[in-house]
């Protein structure tokens, strides 16, 4: 279910154009890269956010389930959430184009095709 709509509307997206169209491409040339440096990046934006809020990382708290241990006054409100997704998102958008464009300049360098 669905596998074959997302199959069907395969002609139509790759006529799609714009701006939005080309961020995805950049991210989709690299995605190896955007994957690992996601889960790099969203930590130390919980990091910072969180040393900037209350003075410290809590860092116990990345050792369960989200929320799980957090008090409830300490919790990120949906405003700051996705300020910070936003932020993050940029950021790997940045990083993606210039991976992508050192993968086009350096065919030579074998390894990097495997990020």
């Amino acid at each position: 279910m669905t596998l074959g709509p997302v199959i069907a509307l395969i002609p139509w997206a790759e006529r799609v154009k714009g701006w939005f169209v080309d961020a995805v491409k950049t991210i989709g040339r690299v995605p190896m890269f955007y994957y690992l440096l996601h889960l790099l990046l969203i930590h130390l934006s919980a990091f910072v956010v969180n040393l900037v809020l209350s003075g410290s990382i809590h860092q116990e708290w990345y050792t369960t389930a989200p929320l799980v241990g957090i008090p409830e006054d300490q919790r990120w409100g949906r405003p700051l959430l996705y300020l910070i997704w936003v932020i993050d998102v940029v950021i790997l958008y940045y990083a993606c184009t210039w991976y992508a464009n050192y993968k086009y300049v350096h065919p030579e360098k074998m390894w990097v095709k495997y990020i």
